[in-house]
């Protein structure tokens, strides 16, 4: 029995390693296989630790169109599980991924109690990295809220807290967080260099390829942004990797077919993207509270942000019919 419970615990761990690696990547089936695998060893097991351990991975594994509500049923387990565990850092790590999932699926109440119990249990460890992914969810709130001038500053502070304890994405984030708030607040020009930045820094992150190509359209710099628009239908839009960086992507690539006017990249888009119009009108619901933010809403781009235009569907509808559905070199309206 004692070789057979460490047999089960190697290959939960197993599974969920390999689940996790695969989150970037097309792979989805084999992903989302080795997190049922992860998940079922995780139940099997019976333990509060081992659920909440296991769980935040195997949400971010399972993270496919469609697969919501799955994942919310999942969460909820996960934070009853770390609650009963009464270890408050796997207590701050299920929060924290059932923080990532409300703002997902538009979820504002869960949202809201998972934020709370994330910024409490990080008050009370006391760790700076903790504190760091707290303050990304602090900050993340005041820019929905439409507190542009407040976001920032919490931006900026969470930014140097991320560098004296050395994270990794510290950067990465406050870049993707200053492109929200600077297009919200229609400073294009001020954040090209920031964008242009990130995106040399993360040659793999399309998000911030796209970003830049639409910052690129609102400083008059066409030719660049254009380029990055057919590059993505020289390769297909239906061949982007189904990760959790595919809705992002697609709202990119349909934002700047929109500011170009460009019928063709529209007429390409559209059926892959009307299928996931309802899990894109309920993100819509998200956006922010701000003239400003409501005027520039269209440019938000970002893999920590999940707001979307309200009307944007029909306004790529419109720019695919616009010439007919032809190739158009047209002028922006």
């Amino acid at each position: 029995m004692r070789w057979s419970g460490c047999r089960t615990r190697q290959s939960r761990r197993s599974a969920n390693s390999r689940d996790l690696n695969l989150v970037y990547t097309p792979a989805i089936e084999r992903r989302v296989a080795l997190a049922d695998e992860a998940w079922a060893l995780a139940e099997a097991s019976g333990a509060a630790a081992v659920i909440a351990d296991v769980g935040p991975p195997v949400l971010a594994a399972l993270w496919s169109p469609g697969n919501g509500r799955r994942r919310q049923e999942i969460a909820a387990r996960v934070v009853a599980a770390a609650e009963a565990s009464g270890d408050p850092r796997l207590q701050f790590s299920a929060h924290h991924a059932a923080c990532n999932l409300a703002v997902e699926t538009a979820e504002p109440v869960m949202a809201a109690r998972s934020g709370a119990r994330l910024r409490a249990t990080a008050r009370t460890i006391g760790e700076p990295r903790l504190r760091w992914t707290a303050g990304v969810f602090d900050t993340f709130e005041a820019m929905m809220a439409g507190h542009l001038a407040e976001a920032e500053a919490l931006a900026t502070s969470n930014l140097e807290l991320g560098i004296q304890i050395g994270a990794a994405d510290a950067f990465t984030l406050y870049a993707a967080q200053y492109f929200v708030i600077g297009t919200f607040s229609g400073r294009h020009a001020e954040l090209l260099p920031v964008v242009e930045q990130a995106m040399h820094q993360n040659p793999g992150a399309l998000p911030f390829r796209l970003a830049y190509g639409i910052v690129c359209s609102a400083v008059g710099r066409d030719a660049e942004a254009r380029r990055i628009l057919r590059s993505g239908m020289s390769s297909g839009f239906d061949a982007l990797p189904v990760d959790n960086l595919w809705m992002t992507s697609v709202i990119g690539y349909a934002v700047l077919a929109i500011e170009l006017a460009d019928a063709a990249a529209a007429a390409q888009l559209l059926p892959v993207i009307e299928p996931c119009h309802h899990p894109v009108r309920a993100a819509a619901g998200q956006a922010p509270r701000h003239r400003d933010a409501r005027r520039r809403g269209a440019d938000v781009v970002v893999r920590s942000v999940r707001p979307v235009p309200k009307g944007w569907l029909p306004q790529l509808d419109r720019t695919h019919h616009r010439t007919g559905g032809e190739h158009p070199s047209v002028t922006r309206e």
